[in-house]
């Protein structure tokens, strides 16, 4: 958006290392883009953003497929979306009992490693690229927004930093 564009670009053009000997330092931000952008307002500003981003979203013919993001086979998706899936519903455990050569537990059904193909597909794909929406789910079939958002009920990790799980897993998550 236009109002993205323009946040990035005044926080760029506040430096004065970053602003030329063509740049007036009296002009704002906002007025120095739409020079760039070679339009007379904001309105027409907005509108040519949009533009741009259109133009780039329709010529992207590759795109990532979705499936990419978990690597977990068929039917993950729909029961991840239903909130039925191991993603969903897995807490840590040290149950059943392993022993490392210390004798101390070993940790089993840790999220931070089963899913931890989605930091990598994040910085190599998800950041940069586009990821085609998974159109063949049901869940999605009525969906003109394109859009989908996870709520996560319960902490099920300890020690990540974002909420109550605590060690000992089995009596604290």
């Amino acid at each position: 958006s236009f109002g993205s564009i323009l946040l990035a670009f005044t926080d760029f053009f506040s430096d004065e290392i970053n602003r030329g000997p063509s740049c007036s330092n009296t002009r704002t931000a906002q007025a120095e883009l739409l020079s760039l952008l070679n339009v007379p307002d904001r309105q027409a500003g907005e509108a040519k953003v949009s533009n741009f981003c259109q133009l780039a979203y329709t010529s992207y013919s590759s795109g990532i497929p979705f499936d990419l993001i978990h690597e977990q086979g068929d039917g993950f998706l729909q029961k991840f979306f239903n909130g039925r899936g191991s993603w969903n519903t897995q807490t840590a455990t040290v149950y059943p009992l392993s022993k490392d050569t210390q004798g101390q537990g070993i940790l089993h059904r840790e999220l931070e490693e089963d899913a931890a193909h989605l930091r990598t597909f994040q910085e190599a794909y998800g950041e940069h690229g586009l990821v085609h929406w998974p159109s063949e789910l049901p869940n999605f079939s009525s969906c003109q927004m394109n859009t989908a958002y996870c709520c996560w009920p319960r902490d099920r990790q300890a020690n990540d930093g974002n909420g109550n799980c605590d060690l000992d897993y089995d009596v604290n998550c």
